[in-house]
């Protein structure tokens, strides 16, 4: 849903840049499974640009996609070509997890 996607590239900015203003530390991590792992494909993703702006102007911000959906895609024949910069984790379940355990907050979008 491209609505979806990008509210939470808005959200992300916003919550980046009010960080930034205040002189706070903030590190964003956007962890992409099923179909939002489309939102970091350069093949399909209509906001490619924005996403390279923003990591150029954010070095707080990592993306990453779910090894397990690039697989399902993968047996299904597609290509998968993720935008420059984009980490692959083995699980998006397990990463986030992890992330939860280590005292992160967790926003679904």
């Amino acid at each position: 849903n491209p609505v979806r996607l990008k509210t939470a590239l808005d959200e992300t900015e916003g919550l980046l840049e009010a960080y930034k203003r205040s002189n706070r530390q903030l590190k964003v991590e956007i962890i992409a499974n099923g179909g939002g792992v489309d939102l970091l494909r350069s093949d399909v993703s209509s906001f490619g640009m924005r996403i390279g702006l923003m990591q150029a102007k954010y070095s707080n911000l990592d993306l990453l996609a779910c090894s397990q959906t690039i697989g399902k895609l993968q047996k299904r024949g597609v290509i998968v070509r993720l935008l420059p910069n984009t980490g692959i984790v083995s699980s998006a379940a397990e990463e986030i997890n992890k992330r939860l355990l280590q005292g992160w907050d967790y926003v679904r979008v």
